[in-house]
């Protein structure tokens, strides 16, 4: 998970947008609030400009400019609230920033009759620190900030003409906080990925089972659940399996031996399910798996597999260690409920056939 230290993303580009996906969601209401915000304050400024600016023509470039900022604000607040995935999100706030940065340098001429450039430079002080407020990827508000940098120093030295060393003095301030603010966004950046890391390493051990190193009960309940609430024509299916005689093993070799047998029947597991199954230990020496896509044949034929795999490798250390398996199959009827209790009988079904077997229905 190694974290560019430039850029201040992920490099891997998938965990990059879980990442992105994730704090973007966490910050819609805040995205939301504060544009309609900018939006209706950037507006309302139109009360000084009919003083200031009434008697010239200029009032109607104003009223234009704000009337435009205003209505690009409207349209990001409605696509964020009833917008779908965040895909585009980072593109669409780079060209809105850099639309917006360009109002503001336009009202800079606008008002350049005043003749005060000290107004103008906080203005654009403002403008760069503002930019970096909005979350988005440093480097889009590196490129959007350069731009609209860009064309307040040409606005600049083409209205007032400075001496050299002053446009050279104005473009290493705005370098300089440009700069200044990058720095800081990256490691605000790298910051929050280090957390979200952190925050899946906690949740990644709250949903394991320490001793098996696979999910916990908690963890397949969760994901069960899930399912359940998404099912439509998919097939899902589970499988429900535990050790036979598993009270031997502890009684006469202790529970070292046990703890020993149940890391390996465990690896043995999962060596044989899909990544995109999951695998949980359900309780003592009981096991439970849950298999997205795949039907009661496809379950059955994988319990088969498993439970043949922890016969064999156990019969080569001269040990018998067998397990008994329950499959069934999810239809979009069931509940939580009747799943586990039907997918459990099918074990115990197993069990009352002589055990190291599989029942499914």
């Amino acid at each position: 998970m190694k974290i560019n230290r430039l850029l201040g993303i992920f490099q891997n580009k998938v965990l990059e947008k879980a990442y992105f996906d994730q704090f973007f969601e966490s910050s819609m209401g805040f995205l939301k609030r504060s544009l309609l915000m900018l939006g209706i304050l950037y507006a309302l400024f139109l009360i000084p400009d009919w003083f200031f600016l009434r008697p010239h023509a200029d009032f109607v470039w104003a009223f234009f400019n704000r009337s435009l900022f205003l209505g690009l604000m409207m349209i990001l607040y409605i696509w964020l609230r009833f917008g779908t995935g965040f895909t585009l999100y980072p593109v669409i706030m780079l060209l809105t920033e850099i639309a917006v940065s360009l109002l503001f340098v336009q009202m800079f001429v606008v008002y350049q009759k005043s003749g005060d450039l000290m107004i103008q430079f906080l203005g654009m002080i403002c403008v760069i620190l503002g930019i970096f407020l909005i979350p988005n990827r440093a480097v889009y508000h590196l490129i959007s900030t350069g731009i609209s940098g860009s064309a307040f120093i040409y606005h600049a030295v083409y209205t007032y003409q400075p001496e050299q060393f002053q446009s050279v003095a104005w473009i290493l301030y705005v370098c300089i906080i440009i700069g200044i603010s990058y720095v800081n966004a990256v490691r605000g950046n790298i910051y929050q990925r280090k957390q979200y890391i952190n925050s899946m390493n906690l949740k990644e051990m709250l949903d394991m089972d320490p001793l098996t190193e696979i999910y916990n009960r908690q963890k397949f309940d969760d994901e069960l659940m899930k399912y359940l609430a998404s099912i439509e024509d998919e097939r899902v299916a589970t499988i429900m399996f535990d050790i036979d005689d598993f009270k031997k093993v502890n009684d006469e070799f202790g529970h070292l031996e046990g703890d020993r047998v149940l890391k390996k029947v465990s690896k043995i597991a999962r060596r044989m399910v899909r990544d995109r199954d999951v695998l949980a230990r359900w309780g003592g020496e009981e096991f439970i798996i849950l298999m997205p896509y795949a039907g009661k044949l496809e379950a059955y034929s994988v319990a088969e597999r498993i439970r043949i795999e922890i016969e064999k490798e156990f019969s080569v250390e001269g040990r018998v260690v067998t397990c008994s398996f329950g499959v069934t199959e999810i239809s979009r009827n069931d509940n939580f409920e009747a799943i586990m209790k039907r997918v459990d009988g099918y074990l115990y079904e197993a069990k009352a056939k002589g055990k190291n077997h599989t029942t499914v229905y």
